[in-house]
């Protein structure tokens, strides 16, 4: 019989893939805006792009700054 703590800790696991995937796409979309000429800041984009996949914000931010080569990459067209 599997317990409650069992269940959560299950539950946690499985959120924290599925937000690592949706960050993954979060930030390509990231990078494909970037490339559009007049494209606004950074900063906005990474708030419009939360808002606009529910993500949370300050955990994509995070996200972002972990894969902060990879990302530079992609948005400048290198990877």
């Amino acid at each position: 019989m599997e317990t409650r703590r069992a269940r959560a800790a299950t539950r946690d696991a499985d959120t924290a893939a599925s937000d690592e995937a949706l960050h993954g796409a979060a930030m390509l979309r990231l990078a494909l805006e970037l490339k559009k000429p007049g494209s606004p800041p950074v900063d906005v984009l990474v708030s419009q792009l939360a808002q606009r996949m529910r993500l949370n914000e300050a955990s994509f931010r995070r996200f972002l700054a972990q894969q902060g080569d990879l990302f530079t990459a992609l948005a400048t067209g290198r990877g």
